[in-house]
């Protein structure tokens, strides 16, 4: 389950959640309370474990609903 960080704590802490997302660590960051961004290895990426699959899916579909709303398509 990824770890959920505030922007500004990602800034100063970049360099060791970087380090960390290396070694499979995911990290969603926020802004304004908010996702913003989804720090996580690119091996997780392409992951064929189901149990990633998954995870990646209910993660994604959680970040992305509040935003579905205000997505503009030409993005």
């Amino acid at each position: 389950m990824p770890t959920i960080i505030s922007l500004s704590q990602a800034r100063r802490r970049f360099r060791r959640l970087a380090a960390l997302a290396v070694k499979g660590h995911s990290f969603i960051i926020t802004r304004h309370g908010k996702p913003y961004l989804l720090m996580d290895a690119p091996e997780q990426w392409n992951n064929p474990n189901p149990r990633n699959s998954r995870e990646g899916e209910h993660l994604y579909s959680t970040v992305k609903q509040p935003y579905q709303a205000h997505h503009d398509p030409e993005l």
